[in-house]
């Protein structure tokens, strides 16, 4: 079988102003290999679910009609897809915290300081990349 990269699209709506998913109204997997390839690799692996660069592969050709025309807040997963293709071991940066958070529950750390955030993230063995501005 060719490998792919699929798209995966999480329908929301607002209840008490925060979203939540939603029951899909069809199909929300589509693959996205043409659009991703066209952007080349190193793009590709920059890409980050639940950002604009993967939201906005709800308009690629592939996806379906409904997801194009959703009106409400979703998000779309396509990161770990990405490094399964490339063969690169990516983990998102959800799993990256929720790594983080449990090891400073079982060691009972607390770090103040990103110079003490970034020796905890290299202590879980994970790679420190440059941040955005904003993201912090």
């Amino acid at each position: 079988m060719t490998k792919q990269i699929i798209a995966k699209f999480y329908a929301q709506a607002w209840v008490n102003d925060y979203a939540i998913d939603v029951d899909p109204e069809g199909e929300t997997e589509w693959n996205v290999t043409d659009d991703i390839i066209a952007l080349g690799k190193e793009a590709a692996l920059n890409i980050k679910d639940n950002r604009d660069e993967s939201d906005n592969l709800r308009y690629s050709e592939k996806a379906p009609q409904w997801v194009k025309e959703w009106r409400g807040p979703f998000y779309i997963t396509v990161e770990n897809s990405i490094g399964d293709y490339f063969g690169e071991n990516l983990i998102t940066d959800h799993d990256a915290m929720i790594a983080i958070h449990s090891l400073l529950d079982v060691r009972h750390w607390n770090a103040e300081t990103l110079d003490q955030i970034a020796e905890i993230v290299r202590y879980a063995g994970f790679e420190i990349r440059d941040i955005p501005d904003g993201d912090m």
